[in-house]
C-alpha cells in the first residue's frame, strides 16, 4: 500500500496531485487509463481548472503516449484497443458513445464520430 504523508513531506505538489487523482488507489493499483484521466481532465476544463487539465492531459502523454485534449468531446463508454497506444485526436473532435479506437488511431481536423464507432488500428481520419 503506497503511504500519500511520504509524499507530503517531499512534495505537496505531487501529494495533491495523487489526492485529486484518487489517492492510494491511484498508485498502488493498476495505472489509470488515458479514458478515465481523459474523463477527469474533461470534467477539470468544464469546472474551469487548467492546472488540473494540464496534469491529466500530460500524464495521458507520459503514460499512454496519447494526445487528447480535454476540449475533446467524447460520449460515455470510450473503449480503447492495447490501451490506445499513440492516439492523436484533434481538439475539436466530437466522439459519441461506445465508440472503439485501436493502437495508432489519428482523429485529425476535428471530425465528428457517431455512436458505436469501430475505428481500427492504424486509421487515420480526418474532417467529419
Amino acid at each position: 500500500m503506497f503511504n500519500t504523508n511520504m509524499l507530503k513531506n517531499k512534495s505537496d505538489n505531487f501529494a495533491k496531485i495523487v489526492d485529486a487523482l484518487g489517492g492510494e488507489d491511484f498508485l498502488s493499483s493498476e495505472l489509470p487509463s488515458a479514458a478515465t484521466l481523459y474523463y477527469k481532465a474533461h470534467d477539470a476544463h468544464l469546472k474551469n481548472d487548467p492546472k488540473m487539465v494540464k496534469i491529466c492531459e500530460n500524464l495521458i502523454h507520459i503514460l499512454h503516449n496519447w494526445h487528447i485534449p480535454a476540449t475533446t468531446e467524447i460520449g460515455k463508454g470510450l473503449n480503447v484497443a492495447y490501451k490506445g497506444i499513440g492516439i492523436l485526436v484533434h481538439g475539436g473532435s466530437r466522439i459519441g458513445d461506445y465508440v472503439t479506437l485501436g493502437t495508432n488511431v489519428t482523429l485529425g481536423a476535428a471530425p465528428c464520430l457517431k455512436d458505436h464507432v469501430y475505428i481500427s488500428t492504424g486509421a487515420r481520419v480526418i474532417g467529419s
